[in-house]
């Protein structure tokens, strides 16, 4: 039969362990001072990298592809209607190369950038929940048969969870862990299945968190080019009849 920790209550329906907020969890003035130092935690879970690299490639010729057809497009349209004005064809030109940038440099900016993943640290590491400290000292992995640990507050904004599998604790609220990057990232909206990265982030524009902003300007970018060449097609035709 197994252990019940004083004033933890198990949820088995939902495989959760749930500490009330009554219940506070001290932490040691130094870590190292524990069974479990800080150095002898195993290492982060293995990223699902076959499958990020899959899905980026995809979506990075995706995103190369479309760009290059609207452009040629473009290109092909203002040079064979030459009836068009010059000014209002240098100008969709420009808009158009202005999107075609911001497409690219969105694109890098998400495949390389920080989406907002919890980092390790004896700060966040600490203190270890105890049924966790039981499945380390035996050898045994923690990502099975054990679920995250809650512990609610009075508020949810300072309620904490303990990832089993990052083997850390962070805000119960707007934190989630990605099964494909294996990574708990906080402000996560959804994994993206054709950039292979998780996005996450609150804001745009410089003062954006995350890769959310980086998201947003490549689907304002691709919906913007479209736009530009219909309108610009719409013209020619127009001009040309």
């Amino acid at each position: 039969m197994e252990e019940e920790l004083p004033g933890v209550v198990s949820t088995r329906e939902n495989e959760e362990l749930i500490i009330p907020a009554s219940t506070t969890i001290e932490m040691p003035e130094n870590a190292s001072d524990l069974e479990i130092k800080y150095e002898d935690l195993p290492p982060m879970p293995e990223r699902r990298l076959k499958e990020m690299w899959s899905q980026s490639s995809g979506g990075s010729c995706l995103v190369t592809c479309i760009t290059t057809v609207l452009m040629l497009w473009t290109h092909l349209l203002t040079v064979q209607s030459m009836d068009l004005p010059e000014t209002p064809a240098t100008i969709c030109l420009a808009m158009m190369w202005s999107c075609a940038v911001l497409a690219v440099v969105c694109l890098v900016g998400l495949l390389f950038s920080d989406p907002g993943e919890c980092k390790r640290s004896p700060e966040v590491c600490f203190p270890i929940p105890e049924e966790v400290r039981e499945k380390l000292l035996k050898g045994e992995s923690t990502s099975h048969g054990l679920s995250n640990i809650i512990v609610d507050a009075e508020t949810p904004e300072l309620a904490k969870t303990y990832c089993v599998r990052c083997l850390l604790w962070r805000p119960k609220v707007k934190y989630h862990h990605c099964s494909v990057c294996q990574r708990c990232v906080g402000d996560f909206d959804h994994h993206c299945g054709v950039f292979g990265r998780c996005i996450a982030g609150k804001g745009i524009g410089p003062c954006g968190t995350g890769n959310m902003k980086y998201f947003v300007g490549m689907v304002i970018a691709g919906c913007g080019g479209e736009l530009i060449c219909i309108v610009w097609f719409m013209i020619a035709i127009s001009l040309t009849m």
